[in-house]
């Protein structure tokens, strides 16, 4: 993530989880989830398991200082594993459809898959319609409230069929076809992108890039529309 920030001349600095429970998140305009368990974001690794800059993790204290930044106007862009983290902390009305499903019924390591995005959508702004990524043991999600809550919207998903671009699933049809590939919701006066899928995947993929770049750029764009635009169909 780092690496593709910096090719692209865009200003961030590491924040820890000491700075996420002091409150210093109200300097800043966006903060990047990585992927990672939400355990891992809550609790972290102990002190023998870690030294010590990185052991702990942000605790209960952490979350409830993210949810005021978001509250009060912050950007949350969370990725691959951690939006069931942001799914939990925000009480989203979405649910990862393939959490807890067996690699006998759904496997997908690394594969190149097809996208239908909403290039309408602020998150779509400049991608091709039918962009592809790559798929490494993603996430999919799927919206829990019949599409009733309004500032939400789903304007990329994955292909309904022919969805497969490159490589091999197991499972694909039942689990990834027409599944929500990205999603942003509105909490308060911010909002919070879910990115179920790396769109800089070791910074290959460049045909996504910009589902980061415009996740990062929309927190300092004034008059943003957010219109709820395309549902996935899953």
């Amino acid at each position: 993530t780092r690496w593709v920030l910096d090719q692209y001349g865009f200003e961030y600095e590491n924040v820890w989880n000491d700075d996420v429970r002091d409150g210093a998140l109200a300097d800043y305009d966006v903060l990047i989830v990585p992927s990672q368990s939400e355990n891992g974001i809550i609790n972290g690794r102990s002190a023998s398991e870690m030294p010590a800059p990185y052991a702990g993790g942000i605790g209960d204290v952490g979350v409830a200082a993210i949810e005021t930044f978001v509250e009060e106007g912050g950007w949350v862009v969370a990725f691959d594993n951690a939006v069931d983290f942001a799914i939990n902390t925000f009480d989203l009305p979405f649910r990862n459809t393939v959490s807890g499903v067996s690699t006998q019924d759904f496997f997908l390591p690394g594969s190149i898959v097809q996208l239908e995005v909403d290039t309408n959508h602020p998150l779509g702004y400049g991608l091709a319609p039918d962009a592809m990524t790559l798929f490494a043991r993603s996430k999919i999600l799927e919206r829990t409230d019949g599409g009733s809550t309004p500032g939400v919207s789903t304007p990329i998903c994955y292909a309904e069929s022919d969805y497969l671009v490159s490589g091999w699933v197991l499972g694909g049809d039942e689990y990834l076809a027409g599944g929500t590939a990205a999603a942003m919701a509105s909490v308060g006066d911010g909002q919070v992108v879910l990115l179920p899928f790396q769109p800089h995947f070791r910074g290959q993929p460049r045909g996504t890039f910009k589902l980061l770049f415009n996740a990062l750029m929309g927190s300092s764009t004034e008059n943003l529309p957010t219109a709820e635009g395309r549902s996935c169909p899953a």
